[in-house]
């Protein structure tokens, strides 16, 4: 192999990373998703507050919990009040494409919040339980859009909880929120930690690595996935009217229903309101994160190194 050749051969994939990243398509950061139960949709927009999509999605009715997977959104929908609550989860893409608006239909057990943790599907249940699901995609064809199928492998995956209300999966762990106390196990069912004390009756929380973000009657705590308190009281806020809580890395995300905002704190307590336009009731909130220079590599740059096939082999 000549010199030159030697060298168009190593430089051609080194350019092809280096043009991924800088044509990385804008979408390619981390977003938020909002439920806004006021108008029933779902809107997306990054981590600094700019709209990308007021209106994801213009027809989620009465969604109660709302979770994500890589490029999947999941929700859990109330469809009836009368003769005792009846629930189904629907998926989508986070570009707003259906997969399964009936995903899994029929759920009658006071379900209260799922998660979500690559192809398995939690589906927490207010009589004291966690069921798990498998979910299959099925790609599309010619004539088909892609779609999916949930299967039931465990309806006692977890039991003999205390008034499950919300669980969460971070990393591979998946925590469950009992009233006073937040649980851990592993997303195998393996009990870690029997209780992580929050001191009073948790309103809502999130989960990040090893930190929790936990809303409680009128104050926000942090604590480390062990149970030790970081920060308490952030802020001089009222927390009265948080409805949602998400984190990224040490950003932490709270909806403020009343003042119809979003607001990002760090760690140490400071709040910024995000200047996101034409919320209506916000309830619910999940995070996409950022992908690393790895991921916008395979992303941007696959397409780059199919078109320049190497002509000097």
């Amino acid at each position: 192999m000549s010199l030159s050749t030697q060298f168009k051969s190593r430089a051609y994939p080194r350019l092809a990373a280096g043009m991924a990243l800088f044509l990385a398509p804008a979408w390619i950061h981390a977003q938020i998703f909002v439920y806004n139960a006021g108008s029933e949709n779902i809107g997306e927009y990054t981590t600094s507050g700019a709209t990308i999509k007021s209106s994801l999605l213009s027809s989620p009715v009465d969604v109660t919990s709302m979770a994500i997977s890589g490029s999947d959104l999941f929700l859990l929908q109330r469809t009836s009040l009368y003769n005792g609550s009846l629930f189904q989860v629907s998926e989508y893409s986070t570009s707003g494409a259906v997969i399964n608006s009936s995903l899994i239909t029929g759920l009658t057990n006071n379900e209260t919040s799922i998660a979500v943790d690559g192809s398995n599907l939690f589906v927490a249940h207010w009589t004291g339980s966690v069921s798990e699901y498998a979910v299959t995609a099925i790609p599309g064809t010619r004539t088909s859009a892609p779609t999916s199928t949930a299967t039931l492998t465990n309806a006692d995956f977890l039991t003999d909880l205390s008034i499950p209300t919300q669980i969460a999966v971070s990393g591979s762990d998946l925590f469950v929120e009992e009233y006073y106390y937040i649980s851990e196990y592993t997303t195998g069912g393996t009990l870690v930690n029997p209780g992580i004390n929050t001191n009073g009756p948790t309103d809502n929380f999130a989960v990040n690595g090893s930190y929790l973000s936990v809303s409680q009657g009128g104050s926000f705590n942090v604590y480390t996935t062990s149970g030790d308190t970081v920060a308490s009281y952030l802020g001089e806020e009222n927390f009265n009217d948080i409805n949602g809580i998400a984190m990224q890395g040490s950003n932490i995300f709270l909806i403020r229903q009343a003042s119809n905002e979003v607001d990002v704190s760090d760690l140490a307590g400071n709040f910024t309101a995000l200047p996101i336009a034409g919320l209506n009731s916000p309830s619910l909130i999940v995070v996409v994160p950022e992908p690393g220079v790895i991921g916008l590599i395979s992303i941007a740059g696959f397409a780059i190194l199919r078109r320049r096939p190497n002509r000097y082999a």
